[in-house]
């Protein structure tokens, strides 16, 4: 094989394993999806579950859950519509704490030069970083079109 070849064959590589990664954040994201649903469901008819999901591990959920990017005020009020519980007095400023801390530690990215900010869920970055970027381009392609039909 010629160095073109093997061009050939990496660029082919590159773009499956991108596919299958497109592939692993949407099975994610429906996983989650189907969590928060069957946890909604639950508070419905009174159903308290043994192993309830920490503040930490239900923002992850609807993170995850989510197709765009949300805010603080957004999170809270999706922990709200599954009756998360709080245990102090000030939900947002305990949402904005873990948010920076799982932000600290790549489990989530903040979107660049939104305000406020704007967070989704985004471990797929670490496989392979051109994901995340096609994931923020995306969005940022989704906020130019929704500016301009206003």
């Amino acid at each position: 094989m010629d160095s073109g070849s093997y061009a050939q064959a990496i660029s082919a590589a590159q773009q499956e394993l991108d596919a299958v990664n497109e592939q692993i954040a949407a099975l994610a994201q429906r996983q989650a999806q189907l969590q928060q649903t069957i946890s909604a469901l639950k508070n419905l008819i009174g159903e308290q579950s043994d192993d309830e999901p920490s503040m930490t591990e239900t923002i992850r959920m609807i993170l995850r859950a989510s197709k765009e990017p949300l805010t603080t005020a957004e999170i809270v009020e999706g922990m709200h519509a599954i009756n998360e519980t709080f245990g102090g007095k000030n939900p947002a400023a305990s949402v904005t704490t873990i948010l920076g801390r799982l932000a600290a530690q790549k489990e989530i990215a903040r979107m660049p030069g939104e305000n406020p900010a704007r967070y989704m869920w985004a471990p797929f970055l670490h496989p392979h970083p051109s994901i995340g970027q096609s994931v923020v381009r995306g969005h940022r392609a989704r906020m130019a079109e929704k500016a301009g039909k206003k």
